[in-house]
């Protein structure tokens, strides 16, 4: 019995099915699109072969069914090619004009010459019906186009595997692979080497092998939920942790997926929300035609205040914004739509309405200076905390725009539209510098939030905090971090933050520069002797000798103790005579203004940086170190 007819029959079925499936889930994307290509290859190609497997049938009528079955044996590895561009995400091939023409001008060419007859010849009936071909000369192009074809393709998926940093699609990429390589191989094999060697003994099963292609394709659709809405499975795990409630709906308007915030706010369970309309949330009339038609239009939604509706019936107020998602080819796969819940906030509002007299008191008494102003900026109202910070009275500011120079130095006048524009819109908080009306400038921190009273934004509540001491005080937090509390020289840690900079900026420039290490003669004779007082005015004596001896642009360093570092840009160890000689013509002078019973000397070692010889900081403090303890062996 011959059983090839019903294997092909059973074979077509299959991918027929596959092909309306794919389509089914969503006809416009590109991916699906190729996919059901590929399977539509195959299917033409299995439904010539159940007539080419029936010996009684006439010639002729076989030779029919081969001008239609070449469409699809001509065409499957071009599609294939399109379909591994598309999944592996080749956009700028894509985009280019010419790729089409080149992955479909082969199939076309090769149809057209099936139908002239210069692919198959001619057939001989064999045991299994028609399957003996005569082939021309042509049909060397046709393999070397299917196999070259079929190599970018497993070339493609290959790198792909490597690369592809979602799960589902790697897996996807490795059944595709695997699956195409043992249809490709077994497929060759016996429809061409076979053949080519004149065994007969097995009839051409290369449309056959392709089940396993088609199969590997279905399993990875099913297993993995590719190309069923694939931006679910890529966002449910980042939208599961959202604290506003997140739904994902399919091109129907049905839900998809939900998120726990979802879950939580409406009451129901996940799977009785599953495929069920969007409507079953929402109060509005015609609400999921009129989302649909705003996606169909590409138009988002943003902050629509609407009744969200839960299991038990209750009505929760909301905003809903929502956007939809497109494929590469512009068409719509899915629509996402974030929940808000607003409870709060509309409880806040009806209570600010229906106590509009303690809102104004509360307005008025106000430690903070606040002021009310209209969408465009207009000032309605202000408290007196307001108008002692700026100097003005309320005659002089209300019905005033509060964006037009009175209170905002120039380079911030831009600034204060900008951000008068973001309070009408929602909450924001800032910190800048303003001006009173006498002209000086002060550092404050503003708050602004929208004022909505029955779903309108009737203007916005301004909080402005006078941060002038705080400011300050972070100042003098920053410089003490940097600066010796003893003598107000930098310290040691910003001190070496110094040098490392003036290194680099040495290198850059190809300047030289100088490091001097210095320590005071005697120094713990003095703290013994005369009291460690008296050694801190020794140390708050030598650093002013620094100081009103060096140059503004030269450093000035504590390194701890009696150690100090001197650094002194664009200086090299030739200007070191004459550096050490003002600093000891000073110290002899201080030394005579002092009149104390002990003398202040100094230790003094310098060190070098060249940019064409470079060194680490710690090798240039170490020779100026080194050189300054030399100094000091000859003093005794």
């Amino acid at each position: 019995m011959n059983i090839y007819p019903f294997l092909h029959f059973f074979a077509f079925l299959v991918n027929s099915y596959l092909l309306v499936f794919v389509l089914w889930k969503d006809p416009k994307s590109s991916l699906n699109r190729a996919c059901a290509g590929i399977f539509a290859c195959f299917t033409l190609w299995h439904f010539e072969n159940i007539f080419v497997y029936i010996p009684n049938i006439a010639k002729d009528t076989v030779r029919l069914f081969d001008y239609v079955g070449s469409i699809g044996w001509c065409s499957f590895a071009s599609i294939a090619l399109w379909y591994s561009l598309i999944f592996t995400e080749k956009k700028k091939i894509l985009k280019a004009k010419l790729s089409y023409l080149f992955l479909f001008s082969f199939p076309l060419f090769f149809v057209y010459k099936q139908w002239t007859g210069f692919l198959i010849i001619d057939r001989i009936k064999g045991p299994y019906g028609w399957s003996r071909i005569i082939w021309s000369d042509w049909m060397y192009l046709y393999y070397a186009y299917y196999l070259s074809f079929m190599g970018i393709v497993l070339y493609l998926l290959l790198n792909f595997v490597k690369r592809a940093k979602e799960s589902f699609k790697k897996k996807h990429a490795q059944i595709f692979f695997i699956t195409a390589v043992i249809a490709l191989i077994l497929g060759t094999f016996t429809d061409v080497v076979l053949p080519r060697m004149n065994i007969y003994t097995m009839p051409p099963l290369a449309n056959i092998v392709t089940l396993i292609w088609a199969i590997g394709i279905a399993y990875a659709i099913v297993k993995y939920r590719f190309m069923v809405i694939t931006p679910v499975a890529a966002a449910e795990n980042i939208i599961s942790t959202m604290a506003d409630s997140l739904i994902l709906l399919d091109r129907e308007g049905n839900i998809a997926s939900v998120n726990k915030a979802t879950l939580d706010l409406s009451g129901y369970k996940k799977d009785e929300l599953e495929e069920k309309s969007v409507d079953i949330f929402f109060t509005d009339k015609d609400f999921k035609s009129t989302l649909l038609d705003k996606a169909m239009k590409g138009e988002f939604i943003r902050n629509y205040e609407m009744g969200f509706k839960t299991k038990t019936k209750d009505v929760i107020p909301t905003f809903f914004s929502s956007s939809t998602m497109m494929d590469e080819a512009g068409g719509i796969i899915g629509i996402v739509c974030i929940i808000k819940d607003i409870t709060q906030r509309k409880q806040a509002e009806e209570i600010l309405k229906k106590s509009q007299q303690e809102f104004d008191s509360l307005f008025r008494s106000s430690p903070e200076a606040l002021v009310y102003l209209d969408e465009k900026g207009t000032i309605l109202d202000a408290n007196l905390r307001f108008c002692k910070l700026f100097g003005y009275s309320l005659t002089e500011i209300k019905g005033r725009n509060i964006d037009d120079g009175m209170i905002h130095p120039l380079n911030k006048t831009e600034e204060g539209k900008r951000l008068s524009i973001n309070g009408v819109k929602g909450y924001l908080n800032y910190e800048t510098i303003r001006k009173k009306k006498d002209g000086s400038l002060f550092s404050v921190s503003i708050s602004a939030t929208p004022l909505v009273i029955d779903g309108q934004t009737e203007g916005m509540i301004g909080i402005y905090i006078d941060i002038t001491e705080r400011k300050q005080l972070e100042e003098k937090l920053e410089k003490l971090s940097r600066i010796d509390s003893l003598t107000g020289c930098y310290n040691r840690g910003y001190g070496l933050e110094l040098l490392d900079r003036q290194m680099k900026l040495s290198h850059r420039s190809k300047s030289p520069l100088l490091l001097a290490f210095l320590d005071i003669d005697g120094f713990k004779t003095i703290n013994d002797t005369f009291g460690h007082d008296e050694g801190d005015k020794v140390l708050k004596e030598v650093a002013n000798l620094f100081k009103s001896t060096l140059r503004e642009v030269d450093i000035i360093c504590r390194m701890g103790g009696d150690e100090f570092i001197l650094i002194f840009p664009d200086n090299s160890l030739k200007d070191a005579s004459q550096i050490k000689e003002r600093l000891n013509k000073n110290l002899i002078e201080l030394n005579q203004t002092l009149k104390k019973p002990y003398r202040i000397d100094l230790s003094i070692g310098l060190s070098e940086y060249y940019p064409d010889h470079p060194l680490t900081i710690d090798e240039l403090i170490r020779i100026a170190d080194q050189k300054m303890y030399e100094e000091k062996r000859k003093k005794k």
